[in-house]
């Protein structure tokens, strides 16, 4: 392998590795915001059934 064969595979590998993290950080932030927008659909199902007077009746055993 020549020298310029080296760096260019090298080069190659640096932007893989780089291309990975940086698909790797967009996905956890999707799901983050994915998760932030579900929990948020939940607390205003709370809201509005808090609204209605709805009553909530919890047990335990």
């Amino acid at each position: 392998m020549s020298t310029l064969q080296k760096i260019k595979s090298l080069a190659f590998l640096i932007c893989f590795v780089i291309a990975a993290i940086i698909y790797n950080s967009i996905s956890k932030e999707k799901e983050i915001a994915i998760n932030a927008v579900k929990n948020s659909q939940k607390n205003t199902k709370n809201l509005v059934d808090a609204d209605k007077g709805s009553v909530t009746t919890i047990h335990f055993e």
